[in-house]
């Protein structure tokens, strides 16, 4: 079950926009206005809480205040999930090649590996033909950070 949480917006329905007060969606100087179609602020609001990755959905819309042109609202809506990026170590090299040590930012390891042969491919100029080795894809909170070394080098690119 998603956890519940709750923010206001700012809703002008004259000039029909709306403003969030969390400063996810504010603006850099709280200055970011978002407009919306007659009869579809809530369908609205929930488009740009979904696509910036805060919400699943919205629940509710309930109005807070009125003062003047300017209504508030509180908006009900189920927290969407955070996905966890972690950072990997990958050692591996093309065929008779060097190694390369890369860290990559990633979700898991099989995407670190993949993030790090796109790397190598062109890093060492893969012909399509020779093998490509992985050595080893550690994620860095489980690995202690004097082995990251290897023969006295350090990692030579970090992925994201």
């Amino acid at each position: 079950m998603s956890e519940r949480e709750t923010m206001t917006i700012i809703v002008m329905p004259s000039i029909r926009m709306f403003h969030f007060t969390e400063k996810t969606l504010a603006g850099l100087k709280n200055e970011a206005w978002y407009p919306y179609a007659e009869g579809k602020l809530f369908k609205c609001v929930e488009k740009y809480l979904v696509d910036s990755g805060i919400a699943n959905n919205v629940t509710r819309f309930d109005e807070k205040i009125s003062c003047g042109d300017s209504v508030d609202y509180v908006v009900t809506y189920n927290k969407a999930k955070s996905i966890e990026i972690d950072t990997y170590v990958v050692v591996g090299r093309v065929s008779d090649e060097d190694d390369v040590m890369v860290f990559v930012n990633a979700i898991d390891g099989e995407r670190a590996k993949e993030y790090f042969l796109d790397h190598v491919k062109v890093e060492q100029d893969w012909d399509g033909e020779r093998d490509i080795y992985i050595e080893f894809c550690i994620n860095m909170s489980s690995y202690q950070i004097n082995h990251v070394y290897k023969d006295g080098q350090t990692a030579d690119f970090f992925c994201s």
